[in-house]
């Protein structure tokens, strides 16, 4: 059983790994869409979700000033707090990705130069293992090896935070 639960924290660690590329693109565009925030209703939205589900006792109302004016009251009010609240979970989510990213680069920092030097190579820059190993001037055997022994390295990293 012990066995069963490494080979998948050692799945885990290389999907997590994996996903670096997608990971930093992700924290990229994010940081654009809260910079150049756009607002994700507005109050025109808000007036014609109104108007297709009006209400006969809407129709009903006597002064139509004073109803106009605390509709679009209303409206402002509502539009700014589902606007508000999009952007702070963006930012949310943004901080989340940010922590995990710095987490996982950390580790591999942590890692001696030989181990972190292959897991960028392959993880991060994308290169195949008969590239990695022309690179460092090794088999492919020996990158192979690097690889485990520096995911396995992460791992206990992970583990003993974790316990």
């Amino acid at each position: 059983m012990e066995a069963q639960r490494n080979k998948l924290t050692y799945e885990k660690m290389i999907e997590i790994l994996k996903c670096l590329k997608y990971l930093r693109k992700k924290i990229l565009l994010l940081e654009f869409e809260i910079n150049n925030y756009q607002p994700l209703v507005t109050g025109e939205d808000i007036i014609d979700h109104m108007n297709f589900n009006r209400n006969l006792t809407d129709c009903e109302r006597t002064d139509p000033v004073y109803n106009t004016a605390q509709i679009a009251l209303l409206y402002g009010k509502e539009t700014d707090a589902i606007n508000i609240q999009h952007k702070e979970e963006l930012e949310i989510e943004l901080k989340q990705l940010q922590l995990e990213m710095a987490r996982i680069e950390f580790y591999l920092s942590l890692l001696e130069e030989k181990y972190g030097k292959v897991l960028k190579m392959l993880y991060i820059e994308g290169c195949t293992i008969a590239k990695v190993a022309e690179y460092l001037d090794v088999s492919d055997t020996t990158v192979k090896n690097l690889r485990k022994s520096g995911v396995n390295m992460l791992i206990d990293m992970y583990d003993s935070v974790s316990k």
